[in-house]
């Protein structure tokens, strides 16, 4: 049985929240726009606020893996409406 949209995104804000802590980042909480995304076959869970995408984190199985700045222009416009 594969994890449910809702548990999927507390997972990525978990790993959100770890990697903020470890850089001693300006803390910046992903809102309720978060979403989880599907693009050829492989989901995404897009973390973003009032003031845009935070992270993106590819689905693997029951890993979550943080994309770096190179997720599918298709998963930035489902995600914001706007092209890459």
């Amino acid at each position: 049985m594969s994890p449910s949209n809702h548990d999927l995104i507390y997972r990525a804000r978990r790993a959100w929240f770890r990697t903020q802590a470890i850089a001693n980042a300006v803390y910046q909480d992903p809102g309720n726009e978060s979403d989880v995304y599907e693009h050829d076959g492989v989901r995404y869970v897009v973390l973003q606020n009032i003031n845009g995408i935070l992270a993106v984190y590819q689905l693997s199985g029951t890993r979550v893996r943080k994309v770096d700045d190179s997720w599918p222009d298709a998963v930035q416009v489902a995600a914001t409406g706007e092209s890459a």
